[in-house]
């Protein structure tokens, strides 16, 4: 999830930052809540968290291409 954060970051999407924060804090709850009495559910949560949170970096960066942010660009030809 880092080479998704550094990606974000780096064209200026910010979606992906929110949906991490999210993924953080069902990480912690499911902690908290689910794994501490047994190392097989804190795996499994550790798990889910990865999943979701590479599904939520190819959901917020798959609908659209980076802009291109180029101060008076002309195009080509003119």
């Amino acid at each position: 999830m880092n080479i998704w954060l550094n990606y974000a970051l780096s064209l200026e999407r910010p979606a992906f930052v929110y949906a991490l924060v999210g993924v953080l804090f069902w990480q912690a709850a499911g902690i908290f809540l689910l794994a501490r009495g047994s190392l097989v559910r804190l795996t499994l949560v550790m798990i889910s968290a990865g999943v979701i949170g590479n599904l939520a970096g190819v959901v917020t960066h798959w609908y659209t291409l980076p802009a291109t942010r180029m101060a008076g660009a002309k195009p080509a030809g003119s």
